[in-house]
């Protein structure tokens, strides 16, 4: 899993998601700390009721 900066990933979203759809997984940091995650969507977690309802 990459880190990037918040200031990087705000500068090409859509490079990052071309990225996440090849299997690459993001952390993204503001000042050096993990803020978010950016991650590939699995067909498992749709199971979990709390992330089908969000």
């Amino acid at each position: 899993m990459r880190k990037i900066s918040l200031t990087i990933a705000n500068q090409g979203p859509s490079e990052l998601v071309k990225e996440v759809e090849k299997g690459e997984s993001f952390v993204i940091t503001r000042g050096g700390c993990p803020i978010a995650k950016l991650a590939p969507h699995r067909a498992d977690e749709m199971a979990n009721l709390e992330w089908a309802s969000a």
